[in-house]
């Protein structure tokens, strides 16, 4: 518990030196992935893991489902989503890879990427107080998701939607370890719309952040949903029309992921995503197609109440008057 709450008190006082990449890839990339058969890796259980929960047989019961449920949205999400490419084959990752290195001009790999160290922690009272649960529950033989989960954070371990040629060619970071099926869609959407872009002859994935500030204006005809439980902790739903004066909506998860999942093009859809222990990606993106409108980096923790004894008490992340005022100001 100790190295926990030290790394917490790295993380929450220290900015990362590494520069922050929402996507990186090249034109060159993009070609590749589009000819190339599309491997979607499978999540398998890590050793690690299971060897923490040795002596748990309900967590590793747990962690088996969440696994079984993060596999489900992910085909789901693709077979739903995925038009960059016309071949696509699931299979664990293991396998995947090894596929990857004995024919390596044939396949590109998307897959879910997680680095950092691990630890499933919840924040109560904007403190973490405790292990959180798993995110899927398995009743009756069907898959369920507990919303209630993504007021987790998997400590100091970033997630991302990859694809591999086998470098990495394009990435985009996760909210939380367990995403739902519209998390999903949400990052295949984005990196669909940054591949597609970057067909076009003489475009850049330079040029494509430098447009997002002419294509921001967009949001004055669009609904910004903002998940209730991302707003900072310092913000009400009352405070948000002061900030940012279009049309938005302060909803529960459920409301964006409906919204997500019929590519419904009311709406745009504020995201936060860590991609380093101390900093996040906030973006704004197009709930119909994945247009980026919108890409700052920030810190992900605020200065905790009090350093004590048995440990740091930190602010959990989340959307700030700064982020709801930028947004606006750059809508014409």
């Amino acid at each position: 518990m100790k190295t926990l709450f030290f790394y917490l008190f790295v993380a929450a006082f220290s900015f990362s030196s590494l520069h922050a990449q929402y996507v990186s890839t090249s034109p060159a990339s993009a070609l590749e992935i589009q000819r190339r058969i599309l491997l979607v890796g499978l999540e398998e259980a890590n050793p690690d893991v299971l060897n923490l929960y040795q002596d748990q047989p309900k967590n590793i019961e747990g962690y088996y489902t969440s696994i079984d449920g993060k596999n489900l949205v992910l085909k789901n999400a693709v077979a739903n989503c995925w038009t960059f490419s016309k071949n696509i084959q699931y299979m664990p990752l293991k396998q995947a890879q090894k596929l990857m290195k004995t024919e390596k001009d044939k396949y590109a790999l998307l897959h879910f990427e997680d680095s950092g160290i691990s630890g499933n922690w919840f924040y109560t009272d904007n403190k973490m107080e405790r292990l959180a649960p798993f995110a899927w529950k398995k009743k009756d033989g069907a898959l369920t998701y507990d919303l209630e989960a993504r007021r987790a954070i998997e400590n100091l371990t970033i997630h991302s939607l990859v694809i591999d040629l086998p470098k990495k060619a394009i990435e985009i970071n996760l909210p939380i370890v367990y995403p739902t099926e519209g998390d999903l869609i949400n990052a295949i959407q984005q990196m669909q719309y940054a591949l597609n872009y970057l067909l076009v002859p003489g475009r850049t994935i330079n040029q494509f952040y430098r447009e997002a500030s002419q294509r921001i204006s967009v949001l004055k005809t669009k609904i910004l949903l903002i998940d209730s439980r991302d707003l900072c902790y310092k913000l009400t739903k009352a405070d948000v029309p002061k900030l940012y004066p279009f049309s938005f909506e302060v909803v529960p998860h459920g409301v964006i992921e409906k919204a997500l999942r019929e590519k419904d093009s009311r709406y745009a859809i504020a995201n936060v995503a860590r991609f380093d222990p101390s900093n996040s990606i906030y973006t704004v993106t197009d709930a119909a197609d994945g247009n980026l409108y919108y890409y700052k980096t920030s810190l992900t923790y605020e200065h905790g109440d009090q350093i004590g004894m048995m440990g740091l008490y930190v602010r959990p992340f989340g959307i700030t008057a700064d982020h709801l005022t930028d947004y606006a100001s750059g809508i014409k």
